[in-house]
């Protein structure tokens, strides 16, 4: 198989369910490139990372691995994960996955359920959580756990949103998973009764993107949100401001995936955040976090987007699924 020309899209046919993915692949002006990827066939499901690399879950071979979708043959074979989750779960690597310990962690987004293997490792555990409380009926204040989203991995941790900003949940495996917390210094202006919030890692730093103003997640006006985003200062334990990215990109989904590579060596725009906006009519958004402007791209008409930032040479393309799936299905 060929390696993936980047950038491009990868969108799911309308007749293919979400967990039976079958790709087709365009260049950025919508032309069919016409080729495939062997984790995106109807035999695989297939959970993209923030690294790049891809978690394939093989049912004909009975195998799980990853692989680099640039060097389709550059896998990491890994214990067969028995279970058939969603692809809806969110897969993010501890580290370079070439590197001993690497952690492979899948997050279940509606349930507090999370799989763990080790690379080299002979299984993959399950592990069931409590991270917190959210209030779903003030009335009768009835309350429900929380999933682990959003989530992000920054220096071999894996950092998730708590119930409020007064703290940061902090997830390590020594091998069983040891939950804690990190306490917040100062106030934040992201709030999270107004905000979309997404965790993004950037060479080994940890920032916080919120989508702010009149955003509605289920029904989206692209021109009503604003961004800011926040970097974490570990000296002293605090989000502040960034009102630059150090000149690279990031790249946001549905799902709570976040990303971010080098845009200069991409042609990409410097200090930018790339959001794809599925629905009815699907856009590229663009928007600029120094100078505030905004861009617009419009795309094929998907229901579900991922984005992907390829290892290695560390090009980038978005993932988008069509419609044939119910919008809040997760």
């Amino acid at each position: 198989m060929d390696p993936l020309p980047v950038p491009c899209l990868a969108l799911q046919p309308q007749q293919h369910s979400l967990d039976a993915v079958k790709t087709t692949l365009f260049n950025i002006k919508g032309q069919d490139i016409g080729c495939g990827l062997d984790g995106m066939t109807n035999n695989s499901k297939f959970w993209v990372t923030p690294r790049g690399w891809i978690l394939a879950r093989d049912t004909a071979s009975m195998s799980t691995f990853l692989f680099n979708p640039r060097n389709p043959d550059e896998k990491i074979q890994l214990p067969h994960l028995t279970e058939d989750l969603r692809t809806t779960c969110a897969c993010l690597l501890s580290c370079k996955p070439t590197l001993p310990g690497c952690t492979v962690l899948l997050v279940e987004p509606n349930a507090t359920v999370i799989w763990q293997c080790c690379v080299g490792g002979k299984e993959w555990a399950r592990h069931e959580h409590n991270v917190g409380t959210q209030l779903v009926d003030p009335a009768s204040d009835l309350r429900e756990k929380v999933p682990m989203c959003p989530i992000a991995a920054c220096r071999g941790k894996f950092y998730f949103k708590s119930e409020s900003f007064a703290d940061i949940g902090v997830l390590e495996f020594s091998p069983t998973p040891v939950f804690s917390s990190l306490k917040l210094a100062g106030e934040c202006e992201v709030h999270l009764d107004t905000a979309k919030v997404f965790l993004v890692e950037s060479e080994e730093d940890l920032y916080m993107v919120g989508l702010v103003d009149g955003f509605g997640w289920d029904l989206i006006d692209l021109m009503d949100y604003r961004i800011l985003v926040h970097k974490m200062d570990f000296s002293v334990q605090q989000w502040r401001r960034a009102y630059d990215l150090g000149g690279r990109a990031f790249l946001l989904a549905s799902g709570y995936f976040g990303a971010s590579c080098s845009a200069d060596e991409h042609g990409l725009k410097a200090d930018c955040v790339y959001m794809v906006c599925p629905g009815d009519t699907t856009y590229l958004k663009i928007t600029s976090v120094k100078d505030g402007w905004i861009q617009l791209m419009k795309v094929p008409a998907a229901i579900r987007a991922l984005c992907l930032l390829p290892p290695l040479i560390h090009s980038l393309f978005f993932l988008v699924k069509e419609k044939g799936v119910s919008r809040f299905q997760r």
